[in-house]
């Protein structure tokens, strides 16, 4: 009589996991990958990114066979290039070359040279300025001096996807090809694809800059705070030298009168 009692008791036990475990169960969704993967492609950026990779920035600079030098568009276009160096370089190398071995040789050296001073005008040292020779190439008997530097490039992603139908979105998802077409044009604007990957580091202060701004307020603070609360400034007798003097003077003349007081003051 005990060994039936336990043996029913162990029995109501099993079919109560049993039936929690079913529950249990039901409460699980079938298409939980589906949703943490549409989850996390909501944004343009995760569904279409923009790839940087590093590609090189050439210029082709036509010499001819007895030029003394480079052509004042020549010489601008160099200039242009090496601004764009210095902004947009990521290895720090700027390299010309030179045609070897061509009927414009002497004419293609002398223009390197003048590049090289170019850039040293511009503020790129000698150890970032590399000078090459190459093969002329076959059939152009007047091959051209090239300037060249790596840089990132913007990689815009391919847009008109639509493999569902708009019409029928259970999930309320964005469709695949939404933001696309955003994604595309900033590839395509983007000055310098190096800002994508993070922020620039920050420069070297303008200190000239700074003491004008600096001695500019000093000079019309307190003009500003007469205009503001005259009730709160002291005596005039106390007022310095500078707010005597456009205190006094029209409003009209009081650029003038305070481009002076500044000159006096420093």
């Amino acid at each position: 009589m005990f060994t039936m009692f336990v043996h029913k008791t162990s029995v109501t036990r099993l079919l109560m996991l049993s039936a929690l475990a079913l529950s249990v169960t039901g409460c699980k969704h079938s298409e939980s990958s589906e949703q943490v993967l549409g989850w996390s492609m909501v944004e343009p950026t995760q569904r279409h990114p923009i790839m940087i990779t590093q590609a090189p920035a050439n210029l082709d600079i036509e010499v001819s066979r007895g030029r003394p030098g480079l052509a004042p568009e020549q010489r601008a276009s160099v200039i242009e290039f090496l601004r764009r160096y210095k902004r947009e370089s990521t290895t720090g190398k700027l390299v010309i070359a030179a045609p070897g071995g061509a009927p414009n040789e002497v004419s293609a050296v002398t223009a390197a040279g003048i590049v090289k001073g170019l850039a040293r005008s511009e503020g790129i040292g000698w150890n970032e300025i590399q000078v090459n020779a190459y093969s002329g190439e076959e059939g152009n008997p007047q091959p051209p001096l090239r300037l060249s530097f790596v840089r990132h490039s913007a990689e815009a992603p391919d847009c008109g996807r639509f493999p569902a139908n708009l019409a029928e979105e259970p999930k309320n998802l964005p469709y695949a090809n939404l933001g696309c077409a955003s994604q595309r044009n900033l590839a395509a604007m983007v000055a310098n694809p190096q800002d994508l990957l993070g922020p620039r580091t920050e420069q070297t202060a303008r200190n000239g800059a700074r003491r004008d701004v600096i001695k500019m307020s000093s000079v019309a603070s307190p003009l500003i705070a007469v205009i503001i609360s005259p009730c709160l400034m002291p005596p005039f007798s106390a007022a310095p030298p500078a707010l005597r003097l456009l205190t006094r003077t029209p409003l009209a003349s009081f650029n003038s009168r305070l481009l002076a007081t500044s000159s006096v003051t420093s």
